[in-house]
């Protein structure tokens, strides 16, 4: 022990003997009030420690008219010390559960470099500071509230946090953790304007749907009847492939929404099965074709190859019918590594029930991407993400299309922004114990939030760790040629009324089939991605 503990320990000891020689003086003068009526007077600092542990009144100043009761006084003394020492544990143990909990670690937090402070909070994140953009995120308001051009997170340093409508925000954290409930519930509830937002399950759903019912009209695709409602949103991607640019958008947003498509390893592979599932929908298209049809070309090669390439060859695209026929003529090996990746994108639509979902009924009302803009509606988008029925390819189609209208809304739009800001929120999170996440990736969400000219910059959502494709714009659809009665041409989408390629993929090595995709469990996300 060196030099330096010594003295320490000494100085330590020293203060606790004065402390505790204070707080016996204390005693001792209110035992010698009481049994004498008046205190006694110590000679020295530590006459009442002296007198506690030796018993020797000699360091008092004598009275001879009432001697010191010195057996009182040693009672409560030593019933002083026992207080003592448990409040010193008492408060020992306390300070020690302070350490582990949340206001310590949220207390830490606030006095770390880099996280906000009361100023820069009340200039940044406050709702005066959310209302400063006002005149540019709302130019159709003349007195917005602060919920209008942002929505609160919580309350920090005693003051509401508030986040712009045009930020993009990613939260992560462990399942069951809160992300819904704490915040994208509220997020949904506080959004001022159309709200598409997805999930694995009915739970956004049952919380928010009355109250956003209040706001404006309510659609809820699902497909594998998740949500327990019986009368869902039926709609036709299908319908707007004539146009050959609408196809291949719709046909690679479909790929990438598969397994395939998230793999970064086989990217030539998903570009590939991308341009054949779109030469597939743009026959279906201009030959009056179903999801039936649709789903046995994606099957079998050798379908496609009759009836597909017929329709093509008298009213598709210049050269979408040699090229379809050339890749099925081509070499077996790379034909079926390429139709891989479209037998798992059509892979849902072996299930009846899923099929039912992409056909639309006559009579069915009319689900409208311009009308869903106008005002504060809400499309609940509810699958799974996992499994031969997973319909994430098909969402992020349907995403895609909503999020390219309001692109082209917003460019046609007073400073390039919508009139009411389009907020997109989902539940990405993935376990190894349930393995849930969200059911469509969000390429397009994440272009839209990056694009300068659009308003249609998400709302706070849990964003997705891939890769982002370019997206083109969408152009209008042509009057199609022939067309099935049971499929409304124009818009694209419906809902019940009883409710409210190149033959050899670019940098391909090999004509081996495509690796499994990976399938590394990601972070829980909003992440809601």
């Amino acid at each position: 022990m060196n030099e330096a503990a010594i003295g320490k320990a000494i100085a330590i000891g020293i203060a606790i003997a004065v402390v505790l020689s204070l707080g016996l003086a204390a005693v001792t003068a209110l035992v010698t009030l009481i049994a004498c009526g008046s205190p006694a007077e110590p000679d020295m600092l530590f006459s009442p420690l002296w007198l506690a542990f030796t018993g020797d009144p000699d360091t008092y100043v004598p009275n001879d008219a009432c001697p010191l009761p010195v057996a009182a006084i040693r009672i409560a003394d030593l019933v002083a010390i026992v207080l003592i020492v448990a409040g010193v544990i008492a408060a020992w143990v306390w300070y020690a559960r302070y350490q582990e909990s949340d206001q310590a670690f949220i207390a830490d937090l606030r006095v770390r470099p880099g996280f906000a402070t009361s100023a820069e909070i009340r200039r940044h994140l406050s709702a005066k500071a959310a209302l400063r953009r006002a005149p540019q995120l709302r130019r159709d308001m003349t007195a917005p509230n602060a919920t209008d051009v942002g929505w609160r997170v919580g309350a920090s340093r005693g003051m509401d946090v508030y986040v712009s409508i045009e930020d993009s925000v990613a939260l992560e954290g462990p399942p069951r953790s809160g992300k819904g409930y704490r915040v994208l519930i509220s997020a949904i509830l506080d959004w001022s304007g159309p709200l598409v937002t997805t999930s694995t399950t009915n739970d956004n759903l049952t919380a928010t749907m009355r109250m956003r019912q209040q706001r404006g009209d309510v659609y809820v695709f699902d497909p594998q009847g998740l949500s327990g409602i019986r009368d869902t949103l039926r709609i036709d991607l299908i319908a707007g492939c004539e146009d050959p640019l609408i196809a291949t958008q719709r046909g690679m947003a479909i790929v990438t929404g598969t397994a395939l498509g998230r793999s970064s390893q086989n990217e030539e592979w998903a570009q590939a099965a991308g341009i054949i599932l779109s030469r597939l929908l743009h026959a279906a298209a201009v030959g009056g074709g179903s999801v039936d049809d649709l789903y046995e070309w994606g099957s079998s090669p050798h379908a496609a190859g009759t009836t597909a390439v017929d329709y093509l060859r008298d009213s598709g695209a210049p050269g979408w019918a040699e090229s379809l026929q050339a890749t099925i003529n081509g070499d077996e090996k790379l034909l079926s590594s390429i139709w891989f990746g479209v037998q798992g994108a059509v892979a849902p639509l072996a299930v009846p029930q899923v099929r039912d979902s992409l056909s639309p009924r006559p009579g069915d009302r009319v689900f409208d991407p311009v009308d869903f803009l106008s005002g504060p509606n809400t499309l609940y988008l509810i699958g799974s993400a996992a499994g031969s029925t997973a319909m994430g390819g098909w969402i992020s189609a349907l995403l895609d299309n909503i999020v390219e209208v309001a692109r082209t809304r917003a460019l046609a739009s007073p400073g390039s922004r919508l009139p009411h800001p389009l907020g997109l929120t989902s539940m990405r999170s993935r376990t190894c114990s349930d393995g849930r996440t969200s059911p469509a990736p969000w390429p397009m969400a994440a272009a839209a939030a990056s694009a300068p000219s659009s308003s249609s910059k998400p709302s706070p959502r849990l964003r997705p760790r891939g890769r982002v494709p370019k997206r083109t714009p969408s152009g209008r659809p042509r009057p199609r040629k022939s067309s099935s009665a049971a499929r409304p041409t124009s818009p694209i989408f419906a809902t019940s009324k009883h409710s409210s390629a190149p033959a050899t993929p670019a940098g391909s090595r090999s004509h081996g089939p495509p690796t499994a995709p990976d399938t590394t469990p990601p972070s829980s996300t909003n992440g809601s991605r």
